[in-house]
């Protein structure tokens, strides 16, 4: 496999991440789990890169009206 190697500590983050039940470091030594997990490790890496950037809470160079009113009160 060309993939990236994962670590049995990438493994074991995983587990938890989609809530595995068992105990981790039991279950990531059966081969058909680890499978599953670098799958499904590999997925959401994949689906991680490819999201957008979030949105800033707001735009500094927009004034904010009601900061401005307060302040006109004074």
């Amino acid at each position: 496999m060309n993939g990236r190697r994962f670590t049995k500590a990438d493994l074991i983050d995983e587990f938890h991440r989609v809530r595995g039940s068992g105990i981790a470091e039991n279950e990531v030594e059966r081969r058909s789990v680890a499978r599953a997990l670098r799958r499904s490790l590999r997925a959401y890496l994949k689906t991680q890169a490819n999201r957008p950037p979030a949105r800033p809470r707001f735009d500094p160079a927009v004034p904010d009206h009601k900061r401005r009113q307060a302040n006109d009160l004074d």
